[in-house]
C-alpha cells in the first residue's frame, strides 16, 4: 500500500503526469486514459480509494486482493464513484480539479486536490 510521503515536485518517490481531472455534477472522477493504460485498468476493474488523515489527497490503486479500503469498479469511461466518506472528509464539491501524479511503481494515482 501507499506510504504517506507529501507531495511536491521534489519528492523522487512521485511524479507529476501533468494530467488533471474534475468532481464530476454526480461526484464521480474520471481516470485519464493514458493513466488506465499505464496503470492496466479496463471497465469493470475494482479499485481500492483510500486517504490519509490530514491530507487533500484521494489516493487511487488497482485492487490485486484482500483489502478493507473502499473498493468501487470503473465504468466504461474509467470513472468511479468518489465515496460519500471522502466527499466529507476532503470537503469536496462539484467542480473541484485534482491533480494526478504517480508513484515511482507506478502503481498508484494520486489525486491531489487543487486549492
Amino acid at each position: 500500500m501507499y506510504d504517506s510521503c507529501p507531495i511536491n515536485e521534489k519528492n523522487p518517490q512521485i511524479n507529476p503526469t501533468g494530467l488533471h481531472c474534475m468532481i464530476t455534477s454526480s461526484y464521480s472522477v474520471t481516470i485519464p486514459k493514458p493513466i488506465r493504460d499505464i496503470l492496466n485498468l479496463s471497465p469493470g476493474d475494482e479499485v481500492i480509494i483510500s486517504s490519509k488523515h490530514k491530507s487533500n489527497e484521494l489516493i487511487v490503486q488497482k485492487f490485486s486482493g484482500n483489502s478493507i479500503e473502499n473498493i468501487m469498479i470503473l465504468n466504461e469511461r474509467g470513472s468511479f464513484r468518489v465515496p460519500k466518506e471522502f466527499i466529507k472528509f476532503l470537503n469536496l464539491e462539484i467542480g473541484d480539479i485534482f491533480s494526478l501524479y504517480l508513484n515511482r511503481e507506478k502503481q498508484i494515482v494520486l489525486l491531489r486536490k487543487q486549492s
